[in-house]
């Protein structure tokens, strides 16, 4: 990866309840104006890890304890989410974090501070790369689809002009043509605007965007590279995909290989 990257985590500790390590010495760059992928099983620290970065650990009680969070020369360890923000650091969380009862448009004008010139300069961008959103733009978020929600999550964010943006489990729950699309909005984002974008996710699909990609199990990063040597490791296509060489296999199967499975680098 680039030296001279715009995010560089290093060896990186965080701590539940003051007891409990839920991640020990990870470490990850996200280069200005790449696409990098976390993947991991559920569980495995991902969310953790983009919590610890974009400040939103004392929810959880928990508190970064080791390593460094530097973003353009600045540390960002243990700062609140504001002040993440105010940086150019926003997250995008899972489980698509909208205000439900407001419309579309509503939403975005929420997210904006600036006045309602602006407000139509700022919100024609997010219906740019999301046009069905300019389509549902008069109605109530909570009765979008799964994928819309996404979108307009996404949409929220931007509005806050981050320079990296930290997205979590973007393809959660959805279908396999609908979570193509989002892949190619997130490019979309990192071409159009120079976004910096970093992607967890359970599944392999980020890597079919994703420059460079991580891959953490309990805790720590066992496994990284390039999207094109992840995708051709037979570990990752094992795991992450359900395949080996002789074609689909079982969750049975694939349960034991999570149970013996080695990485290599």
């Amino acid at each position: 990866m680039e030296k001279n990257s715009s995010l560089e985590v290093t060896k990186l500790e965080v701590v539940y309840q003051s007891s409990i390590i839920a991640v020990q010495g990870v470490s990850l760059s996200v280069p200005a104006k790449s696409i990098v992928a976390l993947l991991g099983v559920n569980g495995s620290g991902k969310t953790t890890t983009l919590r610890a970065i974009s400040g939103f650990l004392g929810i959880d009680n928990a508190k970064v304890t080791d390593g460094t969070i530097i973003f353009k020369g600045e540390s960002l360890k243990n700062k609140m989410p504001h002040e993440v923000v105010e940086r150019g650091i926003v997250l995008v969380p899972e489980r698509e974090k909208i205000f439900a009862t407001l419309t579309v448009t509503e939403n975005l004008q929420a997210c904006l501070k600036s006045s309602q010139v602006q407000w139509t300069k700022e919100i024609d961008k997010i219906f740019h790369f999301f046009p069905i959103l300019y389509e549902r733009r008069n109605q109530v978020a909570g009765y979008l689809s799964g994928g819309e929600r996404q979108m307009l999550a996404i949409g929220n964010g931007l509005l806050c002009s981050p320079e990296l943006l930290l997205v979590d489990e973007l393809s959660l729950g959805l279908a396999p043509l609908l979570v193509e699309h989002l892949m190619e909005r997130v490019q979309a984002l990192n071409k159009e605007l120079g976004l910096s974008i970093l992607m967890v996710e359970q599944s392999a699909a980020a890597l079919s965007v994703a420059e460079y990609g991580y891959i953490m199990e309990n805790g720590h990063v066992v496994f990284s590279g390039t999207a094109e040597r992840l995708l051709n490791h037979q570990d990752v296509k094992e795991f992450y995909l359900g395949l080996s060489e002789k074609g689909t296999r079982s969750y049975r199967d694939v349960k034991q290989y999570r149970r013996t499975r080695r990485w290599w680098g």
